[in-house]
């Protein structure tokens, strides 16, 4: 059985910029409107029959992305991020020699090495997965990420 929420439909979103170094039009710092859905696969529990309840997911996600909203995106784990924090100000240096200073307030860290959404899936996906730990009916968790209109990525992780 799998429940899922459709993130376009129920504003599961947040909005924030990213820069993809040495990647043409992505090498620029641009912005993106984020809608996260979320599929669960596993077995129903009593009392209620439910795989999971919808409004404690919904509740999760939005936990998860309200940091991110109308921030500045950073990733911990790249090596072509130099990134420096000087008291209220964060500034990140890219290869190709540009530099960016960012009020400490405007900036989310994402531990992960880019932030393509194939990335934000999966980064999504596996801080999803540490609040769903103890749920043994669950099997799989699946995050998708979507940039735009019909186009996004998605993480697909086991529970069990």
């Amino acid at each position: 059985m799998r429940v899922y929420l459709d993130g376009r439909e129920l504003g599961l979103r947040f909005s924030a910029c990213h820069v993809i170094p040495g990647h043409g039009k992505c090498g620029r710092l641009h912005g993106h409107t984020y809608h996260v859905s979320v599929e669960l696969r596993g077995s129903r529990t009593k009392p209620h029959g439910f795989v999971y309840d919808f409004d404690r997911l919904k509740g999760l996600v939005r936990e998860l992305i309200k940091p991110l909203d109308h921030r500045v995106l950073v990733p911990t784990e790249s090596e072509r991020f130099r990134v420096r924090r000087r008291g209220d100000e964060v500034e990140v240096r890219l290869p190709d020699g540009k530099r960016y200073v960012f009020p400490r307030e405007d900036v989310a860290f994402v531990p992960a090495e880019s932030l393509s959404a194939e990335d934000l899936a999966r980064y999504l996906a596996r801080e999803l997965r540490k609040r769903l730990e103890g749920e043994e009916n669950l099997r799989e968790l699946r995050v998708r990420v979507d940039e735009g209109w019909g186009q996004g990525a998605e993480a697909r992780v086991r529970l069990d």
